[in-house]
């Protein structure tokens, strides 16, 4: 597991993908940090108690953050097959399930 582990790590590190993934994530926190921005009768929710719970969960929580997870997590275990790469690792004895759960743990990392 440990060897699957540090196989999709390198394989994840050359992914222009990645990088999509983590502007993405800056991005939510931005748009976080421009929502609480708004104006509400003089008052600025950035400047009230509790601001964040109630901006940044709904926002980043609920619709963005697990999208881009799911994304990320589908392209890494779709791209073997896209790449021809599942017949070589069936050529090995590479157990599917333990493969599978590595790239969800990296996905999860």
């Amino acid at each position: 597991m440990r060897t699957l582990l540090w196989a999709e790590h390198q394989k994840i590190r050359r992914l222009s993908f990645v990088w999509i993934a983590i502007f993405a994530t800056v991005m939510v926190a931005v748009i976080v940090f421009l929502s609480g921005l708004t104006d509400n009768d003089g008052i600025r929710d950035i400047d009230t108690i509790g601001w964040y719970m109630a901006v940044a969960q709904p926002l980043a929580t609920f619709f963005v953050l697990p999208a881009v997870i799911a994304l990320l997590g589908s392209y890494m275990i779709c791209r073997e097959e896209q790449e021809n790469t599942i017949d070589s690792l069936r050529l090995i004895p590479v157990n599917e399930a333990k493969l599978t759960i590595a790239k969800m743990i990296i996905t999860l990392v």
